[in-house]
């Protein structure tokens, strides 16, 4: 059940620009329609992404819709990346997509920042999101989320990681045939070899019988550097418990919160409205 609440414009500066513009473009979406408020504003970015601009990078695509239509469209779109990313692939995948970072390039980047997402927390202050029923909650995971950069460990590939190699020498048998008597143990006469006492090899002289040598490659560590600064993702999965708990019903409550703002002169609530009815009578 949602809780019933209502919350009133009383910002500085106006939530949107270009509203008339917005309104028709958004009478038209079908996410709009059906009252999902927030993707189908920013489905008005992707629109624009993918049919007139297809050279964009997210980046450009948020910076347009911004310019275009305001503070309240920049939030949409930077929470709908948020939520899609993290109920599909946990904080990691809103890290790696690079939905988080002031360099948005697409996937698998070595990000080192989460300017974008530290933005849309704000915004989220700046429109009262924290009163709504679950707003505080909402705020308390995405403000945790945070990029803590260490050096990037590897497990050694030389020596699967415990440190020691294979011997080269003696191909990690520990022993080496008798060079006498070729490994047989008896000399050409069938005597008892003198050099290896009968039994056909020695210990390895590089590895000392063990079959393997400490690893060049690591220097015995296991692991290596690889030059990468990352963060501890492993922090982030409580944060992922925490979000998909209560990401369902904040949804609900941010679209009624956006019901009640105001878009060219009237409730988009009414506006969601008059789009159903255009839509249920083809007009």
């Amino acid at each position: 059940m949602i809780v019933k609440f209502k919350l009133f414009e009383s910002f500085s500066e106006p939530l949107f620009k270009n509203e008339s513009k917005l309104k028709d473009l958004l009478m038209k979406d079908e996410d709009f329609t059906k009252g999902e408020i927030c993707y189908g504003i920013t489905n008005i970015g992707y629109e624009e992404w993918n049919t007139t601009h297809k050279e964009w990078r997210y980046d450009d695509m948020l910076r347009w819709i911004t310019d275009e239509f305001g503070k309240v469209p920049r939030f949409c779109v930077l929470f709908s990346a948020y939520n899609g990313q993290v109920c599909n692939g946990g904080h990691v995948q809103y890290y790696d997509n690079g939905y988080a970072s002031a360099r948005s390039e697409g996937c698998f980047g070595n990000y080192e920042d989460c300017e974008k997402h530290d933005d849309m927390v704000e915004l989220f202050n700046e429109l009262d999101l924290d009163k709504l029923p679950l707003g505080q909650k909402a705020y308390d995971v995405m403000s945790k989320f945070e990029v803590d950069l260490d050096d990037e460990v590897e497990q050694c590939g030389n020596c699967g990681g415990n440190g020691e190699a294979e011997c080269e020498k003696c191909k990690g048998n520990g022993t080496e045939d008798c060079e006498n008597c070729g490994g047989e143990g008896e000399d050409s006469e069938g005597d008892q070899c003198s050099e290896c006492g009968g039994s056909g090899n020695f210990d390895c002289a590089d590895c000392g019988g063990k079959g393997s040598v400490h690893c060049d490659e690591c220097g015995g560590s296991g692991e290596y550097k690889t030059g990468s600064r990352v963060p501890d993702k492993n922090t982030w999965s409580r944060l992922d418990t925490q979000w998909y708990e209560i990401n369902d019903e904040f949804m609900k409550q941010l679209n009624i919160y956006l019901d009640t703002l105001t878009l060219d002169g009237e409730k988009i609530g009414d506006i969601v409205e008059l789009a159903r009815q255009s839509k249920k009578y083809n007009v």
